[in-house]
């Protein structure tokens, strides 16, 4: 995780103490092996885990230099309907770090030669790379917007005695530009943690594409015609993090080195998948 260069000596930051004990009596927090489950999914060491909960003195000066920020201010407008799905309940939250991030993989993408572009399509990746980071910003933040809105209701935050009612009052506080600033001033290195994540996973599909670029010609011609890209998915095995590329006629499965995420290496599954 980035270090912050903006920190003197004479400012430490602050450790929030009763926060870190809140999170940690909440699962799966409180069960050691799957807490130790939760850090290596995320990418996560113990040491930035608790970094967390520590708010540094000048995390106002620096939530306004940060270009993601500056981004929220001045271009994002937050999403009208509430997602009501529950695995993205709080992802309105993140939306802004996923929206900025977007145009940004369909710029990339939009450079680079492509030969193949009626068979490869950049809206494929661009739709893959909106859903998968979406989701996966989502479920590095929302323990902690968990431990918000549980506090929240401890100290009845929003007067209300009807629990529904609290929680859509927390949920459009969401969306709200002053309350993300005023919790990313809070939780500033979380904010690190997901704009670090979201550049991994710019730099992830971009070699893919790339790599798919290149090896297209050489399937078709020497293996069998791939026909055009349906859609990607994820797939994990024994901790290895896949790539599949659903074509009209196979499946190309991409496999990514963990020590090395430039080598990808692939197989070719010929069940007939429809689009």
């Amino acid at each position: 995780m980035t270090n912050l260069n903006y920190q003197t000596n004479n400012h430490k930051p602050r450790f929030n103490l009763f926060k870190y004990k809140k999170l940690m009596a909440m699962y799966p927090f409180n069960d050691f092996k799957s807490f130790e489950k939760w850090l290596d999914k995320y990418d996560l060491s113990y040491e930035e885990f608790i970094n967390f909960f520590n708010k540094i003195p000048n995390s106002n000066k620096l939530i306004h230099l940060n270009p993601w920020i500056i981004y929220l201010k001045n271009n994002y407008v937050p999403a009208i309907k509430i997602p009501n799905h529950f695995d993205n309940l709080f992802s309105v939250f993140t939306d802004f770090i996923v929206e900025k991030a977007t145009f940004e993989i369909k710029h990339k993408l939009s450079k680079i030669t492509n030969k193949h572009k009626n068979h490869l399509n950049v809206l494929i990746f661009k739709k893959h790379f909106t859903q998968e980071h979406n989701q996966l910003l989502t479920e590095i933040s929302s323990p902690f917007l968990n431990l918000e809105y549980k506090i929240s209701i401890e100290s009845n935050k929003f007067l209300e005695t009807n629990l529904k009612e609290h929680f859509n009052h927390f949920i459009k506080q969401l969306t709200d530009m002053n309350y993300i600033i005023s919790f990313f001033q809070e939780y500033y290195y979380l904010l690190e943690k997901l704009i670090s994540t979201t550049h991994e996973t710019l730099s992830d599909i971009t070699q893919l594409f790339s790599r798919l670029i290149v090896d297209y010609k050489n399937l078709c011609s020497e293996i069998e015609p791939l026909g055009s890209l349906c859609s990607i998915s994820n797939h994990k095995s024994n901790n290895q993090k896949n790539k599949i590329c659903h074509f009209e006629k196979v499946r190309l499965i991409y496999k990514v080195d963990q020590k090395n995420k430039n080598n990808y290496s692939w197989a070719i599954n010929t069940k007939v998948d429809e689009c």
